[in-house]
This record gives C-alpha cells, structure tokens and sequence, in this order.
C-alpha cells in the first residue's frame, strides 16, 4: 500500500506546510483543552492504514537496509547509513520515507560515501525551495551523469531552470580552469563541454558548489536545515512551540520511532 495516498492533512495545513504529507487531521478537544488555540496548532493525528499500521514502517525499513547492506558492503555499514539518514531527516521537512528513498536511489546510482552525502543534501535544498517534483529532476540528471561518468553539454542544458546559470558557469569554469574576462568565460563553458566533458565528480561537484553558492550556503543541506527552522518559527507566532515543531517535521513521531533501528 502506498502510505503517501494513505495519509493526508487539512487544506491549510496543505498550504502552510508544502510537505507536511504524512499527518489526517487534528488532536480532540481533551488533546488540547485550551479554547484559545487555532485548531492548525493541535496536535497531528497518525492516520489508520488498513490493517496493522504499525507494520508499515518496519517493513519499509527492512527494504531500505537490504538495499543499503547490498551497496554499502555489510549490515554495520547499511545501520550507520540508515541512522545518519534519520538524523538528516529530522533536521528538514522532508519525510523520511522520502530521504531514506533518496538515499537507496544515491546509492543506486553509484554515488558513496562524501560524493553521496553532498549529493543528497543539494537535492534536499533543491525539495526545500522547489518542490518534490523538481528535487526528483535533479537527481535523475545527477544520477545520469554518474552513470555515464561525464558531465556533458546536455547536463549543462538540463540542469537550466533548476540551477542559476551564470552560476553554474562560473563554477564550471573553475572547474575548467579557464581565464578571462567573466561574460566571455561564461560563452566558452558549452562549447568546451561539447569538445571534452568533464569526469562525472568534477561535473558534479561544479554543481553543487553552484547551487550552494546561490542558496547563500555554507555547505550543501544549510537551507533544507534552515527552511525547517524558518517553520518552526512562523508557525510559533500563532502556537506553542511545540506544537509547531510537530507540524513542521516532516514525519510525526510515532513514525520516526517506528523506523529506527
């Protein structure tokens, strides 16, 4: 059963809170015996899944480390994997079905270890100021160009309108090492492409210090981090805070403690 179609929130939740997915309704009355609270600040209620819910996230658990077990080499490798998701997790507002879904897809694709990390975390700032459908673009180009083992004049086209382009250039032609003057640097990047493409780790990097570069970051994953802080502190001003951090997590508690190891 596919949990995200099982599971749904009230409409101004739904434009609040852009991946607030995974919660139905609001706490009772005895829940939240204060009058004076706006019902968006009660507390989320986990929706029923037929049959046994509480499965659900046990068994997505044990896919997820199958997969991380088979690409990482071992089950402690697939366990300290799986933790620093969950952690990553609840540093965003992405659930966590969806980044431990990002992860096995990384991994899939061949990304490890640092290269993986940064990868996830851009696409993660990629959801956080784009949307899931956008976030699911970019990593099917990082994926292809991983996959290929170059980074080519396509990627560059692909990548525009998810990406600024001036930045993505000047990071590129860093990556070049090409000189001169700004604009006509910039000219030279596709037609150098074309020629001699970059290796899919200089291609790559390229794009993530572009997109970190125009989120005003200091590292990949800095503004999933702080799109989740900003929540928490727009919603304090109308609810406890509390309350706010419960709606602006991703995944509701019972669940993340479901899928912990």
């Amino acid at each position: 059963m596919n949990l995200a179609n099982s599971l749904s929130r009230s409409g101004f939740l739904s434009f609040l809170l852009a991946l607030g997915v995974l919660f139905s309704g609001t706490a009772s009355a005895d829940d939240h015996p204060d009058p004076g609270l706006p019902d968006v600040c009660s507390p989320p209620v986990m929706a029923k899944l037929d049959g046994d819910w509480r499965k659900e996230p046990a068994s997505f658990r044990a896919a997820a480390m199958r997969t991380y077990t088979r690409f990482l080499g071992g089950e402690d490798a697939a366990k300290q994997q799986f933790r620093a998701t969950m952690q990553l997790a609840e540093q965003t507002r992405v659930n966590a079905f969806e980044v431990i879904e990002l992860t096995k897809e990384l991994l899939i694709r061949g990304f490890r270890g640092k290269a993986m990390e940064s990868a996830r975390a851009a696409t993660l700032d990629i959801q956080a100021n784009q949307g899931a459908a956008a976030a699911g673009r970019f990593t099917k180009i990082l994926g292809a160009i991983q996959g290929r083992g170059t980074f080519t004049e396509s990627d560059l086209r692909d990548l525009t309108g998810l990406l600024n382009g001036d930045l993505l250039r000047d990071a590129l032609c860093r990556s070049l090492n090409l000189r001169g003057s700004e604009a006509a640097l910039r000219d030279q990047v596709a037609p150098r492409l074309k020629v001699k493409p970059l290796d899919a780790a200089t291609g790559v990097g390229a794009v993530i210090d572009a997109l970190t570069r125009q989120f005003h970051a200091t590292q990949p994953g800095d503004y999933a981090r702080a799109a989740l802080q900003n929540c928490i502190i727009a919603m304090s001003r109308a609810c406890p805070r509390k309350e706010a951090e419960a709606h602006c997590q991703g995944t509701p508690k019972d669940y993340l403690e479901l899928l912990r190891l």
